[in-house]
């Protein structure tokens, strides 16, 4: 009996198709030409409108998209980390009805002395798999946050 018996095909779409690692130089680069321009920034407001017109409470009662609770690590009633009394880790999940793509943040910051860091992990609502790892360091966020 092998460690994938119970799905004889786990091993072969995990070698034929793993996810996509998107390093932070390339995120940091297309985020950088995105905002050289009126245009791009605009696309970004209009990006950020959009989601957030997804994520109000009318949108949530009718179905039409999910933001699940945000788990968050090192904040009472948790215990603290070592990265000190501040330090936290969030967990930020959410798609649309219908949409071809879920998504989960973890964001981690607010230590003595890290600064702030996090991925993005982009799952396919069809079939579940993971698609795509952005390794952001915590940057998407902190433009979205600005």
């Amino acid at each position: 009996m092998s460690l994938t018996s119970y799905d004889t095909s786990l091993a072969q779409k995990a070698s034929s198709n793993p996810p996509k690692l998107i390093p932070f130089s390339t995120i940091e680069c297309a985020l950088s030409s995105l905002l050289s321009t009126p245009e791009g920034v605009s696309a970004m407001f209009a990006s950020q409108q959009k989601a957030f017109e997804q994520s109000t409470l009318a949108s949530k009662e009718s179905g039409i998209s999910s933001m699940l609770p945000i788990q968050t690590a090192g904040q009472p009633p948790q215990p603290s980390m070592r990265a000190g009394s501040g330090a936290q880790v969030c967990i930020k999940t959410g798609y649309t009805k219908n949409g071809e793509k879920m998504v989960s943040k973890v964001a981690a910051g607010g230590g003595d002395d890290t600064g702030n860091t996090g991925v993005v992990f982009v799952f396919d609502q069809r079939s579940l798999r993971l698609e795509t790892i952005l390794c952001d360091e915590g940057l998407l966020t902190e433009v979205r946050t600005a």
